[in-house]
């Protein structure tokens, strides 16, 4: 199962965070997601977030640079 996913630096979209949130929502063993460096907005972080509700072991979420 996944555990760790680095997608920084990926230019992914709110259309890609919306791909990404679903994908989230099929996987619970995930402790590291980092997104940093990306064009994601604020509607594709709320779903993010939405989806990584499903992780109770997500120790660390890397959104943005300033989050290192």
């Amino acid at each position: 199962s996944l555990s760790k996913l680095d997608l920084a630096d990926n230019q992914i979209d709110d259309a890609g965070a919306v791909q990404l949130a679903a994908a989230l929502k099929a996987n619970s063993s995930l402790t590291k997601l980092q997104v940093y460096n990306n064009n994601i907005g604020q509607a594709g972080f709320v779903l993010l977030v939405e989806a990584l509700k499903y992780h109770p072991s997500l120790t660390r979420f890397r959104p943005d640079p300033l989050s290192r």
